[in-house]
């Protein structure tokens, strides 16, 4: 192939920048297919992302310059089979032609037999009505998972003469700050998904607390909602908020060295009431795990959820409308309580902790302490 030496060159380098420069593949059209079609000198250009599943082939994301998008709706549809550039591209990218990911260029009138060509059901059917007779494609791989491939094609009509190779030589001039253009979008997507994933996990793990330790089961981690339970202010300059965490870093150790000393276990739970002295957040229920990293190093993930019979509490008396200071409460009712223990437990009066079981007795419709655990515990054992 001939080495690019025309004044087209130092386009072919600026735009090289350009595409570094692009980060997401919405920006494509305005970024780079435009700036690409340009220098090419073709008519019309468009990108679109390949999956072949199976038998199957689907397209993803796409861009396109001087195109319908009904045209790409037709190709993938109807003619993506037919289509000979991309036959022969994807073929040369498939895994047991190039072990590792690679990007290829392939075009139209070194593939087919023009005269022939014109002929066929695709070119009548596809490609003359949209005023297209050549194309130079630029087919890249830039994941090593197979079936996952960006074509990029530029097109010229049959006014016009076909692609020359200096044409061609500027494509693969480009080509290598595509690819790892692409690489950097798929990079994007996956950091994207994994966050999508963290997010549902802590949408329904709300309610539980997450503590890691390392192979010498010092902390390394505690999650706010684990603080909340423990009672820790991490926003404390001291190191850790560790003094606050050391009563449950006592559990979890124990928790640790029955896992360790014990054959075929790998997980431990145990009730725990009041953690820290914290009656805000009632019983909960803190499981130890052992696990490793990929690195081989020994790690413990300690999570903390609250008992069945406090989410029963705390549901109901969202459901009646209880405050916060209400719930605090309900659960040393549940736990037996007095109103004097209530009082010194909350450093509250004794007075406030009466007017707080009227207006508590008053939204759960009961007058007693009986009916009121019953009532708020009743759907727990239905």
């Amino acid at each position: 192939m001939p080495t690019v030496t025309d004044s087209r060159s130092e386009d072919a380098l600026a735009l090289s920048h350009a595409i570094l420069h692009c980060h997401s593949f919405e920006n494509l059209t305005s970024s780079l297919l435009a700036p690409l079609t340009r220098l090419l000198n073709a008519e019309t250009s468009v990108v679109f992302e390949v999956f072949e599943e199976g038998s199957t082939l689907r397209l993803g994301r796409s861009a396109r310059h001087e195109i319908a998008q009904k045209t790409l709706v037709d190709y993938e549809n109807h003619f993506i089979r037919l289509d000979p550039v991309y036959s022969e591209g994807i073929t040369s990218l498939r895994p047991a032609a190039a072990p590792a990911p690679r990007l290829d260029i392939v075009q139209l009138a070194n593939l087919v037999d023009m005269s022939r060509f014109s002929q066929t059901h695709y070119y009548n059917e596809f490609l003359r009505p949209i005023g297209i007779h050549d194309v130079v494609a630029l087919v890249l791989r830039p994941d090593e998972a197979a079936g996952h491939s960006f074509v990029f094609g530029f097109h010229r009509p049959q006014s016009a003469s076909g692609f020359s190779d200096q044409e061609v030589a500027r494509a693969m001039q480009v080509a290598p700050t595509l690819f790892a253009c692409l690489k950097t979008f798929l990079l994007a997507d996956r950091m994207k998904e994994r966050e999508e994933v963290i997010d549902g996990l802590l949408r329904a793990t709300a309610d539980m607390g997450v503590i890691i330790l390392d192979a010498a089961r010092e902390l390394r981690y505690v999650s706010s909602r684990a603080a909340e339970f423990l009672g820790a202010d991490l926003s404390s300059p001291r190191t850790g908020a560790v003094a606050e965490l050391s009563r449950v870093h006592s559990w979890i150790l124990n928790m640790c060295a029955r896992i360790d000393n014990s054959r075929g276990i790998s997980v431990v739970s145990e009730r725990v009431a009041a953690l820290a002295g914290r009656e805000s957040y009632g019983d909960a229920v803190l499981t130890v795990q052992r696990f490793e990293t990929q690195d081989g190093e020994r790690r413990y993930l300690a999570t903390i959820c609250p008992s069945a019979v406090e989410n029963a509490l705390r549901v109901r008396s969202a459901a009646l409308g209880m405050t916060r200071r209400e719930l605090d409460i309900v659960r040393l009712v549940a736990a037996g309580s007095t109103n004097a223990q209530i009082a010194d437990r909350l450093c509250l009066a004794r007075r406030t902790v009466e007017n707080h079981l009227r207006s508590i007795f008053a939204k759960a419709n009961v007058h007693s302490r009986t009916q009121l655990i019953h009532e708020l515990l009743a759907e727990r054992g239905r």
